[in-house]
């Protein structure tokens, strides 16, 4: 028989495994850092590009970028070749001149255009050579002034097809300067546009 010694033992409880913390989750900014860098340094590059291509944009698309030439030098444009071939000075007590104000004379100016394709157009106005002014033409007729006949008035003629003269004349200050060129535009052109000087009044 078998005999029992003592009574019935039991195991002591385990004690429990130790538990490791999981490390802390890595932050939003930490997890993105590199995007968040690249970003950084590509958003300027980004912008700049689509500036500069707006500002392009914009210069191509106005007259920006001119063609200088000096008087009674013909220049060659893409639709037409310009060239300045007189100009005079008249003071309002100039004889035949009607209602000029005080203090205003008249810039005439005589332009050779050779138009290169049919249906030339361009708008011209005066400049100082310095910048300092910029007059429109006048209409015929004014302060008794008109165009010689046959001649253009102020403008190239669209409907011209062989070369001709445009005659132009400017009311300015008597204060101007005498350095003037004519300032010739044409959409077609753009960016370029033309800055042609005047040559010696005529006395």
């Amino acid at each position: 028989m078998t005999e029992t010694i003592g009574a019935a033992q039991t195991a002591p409880d385990a004690e429990p495994a130790p538990t490791v913390a999981a490390p802390p989750a890595a932050g939003w900014w930490r997890r993105n850092r590199w995007g968040l860098l690249g970003v950084i340094v590509l958003l300027p590059i980004g912008l700049a590009a689509i500036f500069a291509d707006s500002w392009l944009g914009y210069f191509e698309s106005r007259p920006s970028r001119a063609v200088v030439a000096g008087a009674e030098e013909a220049v060659q444009m893409p639709t037409a070749a310009f060239e300045t071939i007189a100009s005079a000075r008249l003071p309002a007590d100039t004889p035949g001149a009607v209602d000029m104000p005080a203090g205003t004379e008249l810039v005439l100016a005589r332009l050779a255009v050779t138009p290169a394709t049919a249906g030339v157009l361009c708008e011209i106005t005066l400049a100082a050579v310095d910048g300092v002014g910029e007059w429109r033409p006048i209409g015929a007729g004014e302060y008794g002034w008109s165009p010689e006949e046959g001649l253009a008035n102020g403008a190239c003629d669209s409907a011209r097809t062989e070369p001709y003269s445009v005659d132009l004349a400017f009311l300015v200050p008597q204060t101007a300067d005498a350095d003037l060129e004519l300032v010739v535009e044409n959409v077609e052109w753009f960016p370029e546009y033309l800055r042609i000087r005047l040559p010696p009044p005529l006395e």
